[in-house]
Parts: C-alpha cells; sequence; structure tokens
C-alpha cells in the first residue's frame, strides 16, 4: 500500500505540474519537494473534525481559510489578526489521497516563502496518525494597511512565519 501511496503522489504532483506547462524536469524537482511535506515538516499540528466535504471542496475555503489564521495565532502569542488587515489570494488545493470525511483528520501549516507584505503558506491535512499529507491547502496572505494596500509583516505573524519555515524556504514550483 505505501508504494501504491507514493505512486499516486508521484503522478498527482508531476501531472499538476505538467498541466501548467512546467515540463519534465520541473515535475521532477516537484515531487522532491512534495516528499518534504510529511507530518514531521509541519509545526502547530492540530487534529479537527471535517463534517463535509463543502468545508474543504470549493475554489476558495473559508474554513481552511480560518483555520490558517488559527494555527498563526496559536504560534505566536500575542498576534491579532482582524478582519481587513489581510487578504487571501491565489488559493491551490493539491489532492494526494483520500480524505475519511466525516471524521477526525489532523493539520499543519508550513511557511514555504516570505517577502516583506506577504507569504505564500501550505496547510496540510493528513488522516489520522497518517504520515504521509491527503491534501496540501496552498495560499498567500497579503498583509494590508487601513487603506486596503499592502502593509509590511508585524513582527508576531514573523513570528508565526519563522515558527513554520523549517526547510521550506525557496520551495517554489508553485508551493
Amino acid at each position: 500500500l505505501k508504494y501504491i501511496s507514493q505512486a499516486r503522489k508521484i503522478r498527482c504532483v508531476a501531472e499538476l505540474c505538467l498541466a501548467v506547462g512546467r515540463g519534465l524536469v520541473r515535475a521532477a524537482m516537484a515531487v522532491a519537494i512534495a516528499d518534504r511535506f510529511g507530518r514531521g515538516a509541519f509545526q502547530a499540528v492540530r487534529r479537527i473534525e471535517l463534517t463535509s466535504w463543502h468545508l474543504v471542496s470549493a475554489k476558495q475555503s473559508p474554513f481552511l481559510r480560518e483555520l490558517t489564521n488559527d494555527l498563526l495565532r496559536s504560534l505566536s502569542p500575542g498576534l491579532a489578526i482582524k478582519p481587513g488587515d489581510h487578504q487571501f489570494l491565489a488559493d491551490r488545493y493539491y489532492w494526494l489521497g483520500r480524505l475519511s470525511i466525516p471524521g477526525p483528520v489532523d493539520v499543519g501549516l508550513a511557511t514555504v516563502l516570505r517577502r516583506p507584505h506577504s507569504a505564500r503558506l501550505v496547510l496540510s491535512v493528513f488522516n489520522p496518525d497518517a504520515k504521509e499529507p491527503v491534501l496540501l491547502y496552498q495560499l498567500d496572505r497579503v498583509c494590508l494597511n487601513g487603506a486596503a494596500q499592502p502593509a509590511r509583516i508585524g513582527t508576531a505573524l514573523d513570528t508565526a512565519y519563522q515558527a513554520t519555515a523549517s526547510g521550506f524556504e525557496g520551495a517554489g514550483l508553485g508551493l
């Protein structure tokens, strides 16, 4: 079964890369990066209950976006996240397996890219006690000021990003 799971993961990631015109070399690199997204690589792993596919199956998932904010808050005491102080962009789903819904799942967060005004985050969803994710949900989080213009990342938020960045900086390839 592990071999089948690995084969499915390789095929899925390679197809995603080829679908957006990245070529075979980039597809092979994407497979190597996907292997880095195991359970041990994620911080703030938390068990939650998924009651419906509707929570995770849309072009954008308000549920997964709010869960991302909750995990950031848990990593940086004093981090205040308010409506209007950020915007999420470029949501992408990378399905690598099958979720057991309804039921419990484990989620973890990684920061794969930081810029002065934004960060690219990956929320990983695991079936309980599985080592490999079944879903990688990638999104960009842009900080905004009161005039809805890009703003620099604050100290508390930067602390949360640093706590989740272990080994992912420069991963690129859309993840």
